[in-house]
């Protein structure tokens, strides 16, 4: 189990003329349980939207 404060940070783009929207986003963790550790996260993304 991890216990400790999470942060994320991202954005995102709406074309006009398409229902499209893609993505990026990241994050942090901080453990504080255990052991101190600092683990980082991402992600990309493409989004339909209807």
């Amino acid at each position: 189990m991890d216990i400790g404060p999470e942060a994320f940070a991202g954005a995102e783009y709406y074309f006009d003329e398409t229902p499209i929207s893609v993505f990026v986003e990241v994050g942090m963790f901080l453990e504080l349980i255990d052991r101190i550790n600092v683990k980082g996260q991402g992600g990309i993304g493409v989004r339909y939207l209807f």
